[in-house]
């Protein structure tokens, strides 16, 4: 866990002010309903946001980001008792959690700029979970990608069996 701005307390403390038009979050609430899921890893989770969306329709729901503060902020919104909370990145996953989804929305994908990256973030994830759903917002523009199939299959480009 690398420092970053996002550990600052006075940007953490803002955030929301200015990333207030989460119109995306709808997507990823529509894509736990559909897949019947009723538990979620929120990868990137920031200041707690979808987490807290999530755990209020009644999934259990563990959010993980590696910005301290932005942790401290989720922590403390109403409905914030309902989430476990993990300080870290994909790694830090423990070895134990196991969820239906995971979801790694706005501009957290981004942060992840390397190929490398990218495959150890989904390998971290990949034991625990079933199903992945992602979005990449870039200022005015959206691009939202989902997937209602089994992590692995994001992993290889042989096809393996559903087997979820």
């Amino acid at each position: 866990m690398g420092a970053n701005e996002f550990d600052d307390p006075r940007i953490a403390g803002v955030y929301d002010v200015f990333d207030s038009d989460r119109g995306d979050l709808d997507l990823y609430l529509a894509i736990v309903a559909e897949l019947g899921a009723s538990s979620v890893l929120d990868l990137g989770c920031g200041t707690g946001t979808l987490a807290i969306m999530l755990a209020g329709s009644g999934c259990d729901v563990a959010g993980v980001d590696p910005a301290g503060a932005m942790l401290d902020v989720a922590r403390g919104k109403p409905g914030a008792d309902r989430v476990r909370w993990i300080h870290g990145d994909a790694l830090a996953v423990p070895a134990e959690l196991s969820v239906d989804v995971v979801t790694l929305t706005g501009n957290a994908a981004q942060a992840i700029v390397d190929d490398a990256d990218w495959r150890r973030t989904l390998e971290a994830v990949h034991p625990c979970t079933r199903a992945t759903a992602a979005s990449f917002r870039n200022g005015a523009s959206s691009y939202s990608q989902s997937a209602t199939i089994p992590a692995h299959f994001l992993l290889s480009s042989a096809p393996r069996p559903l087997g979820y």
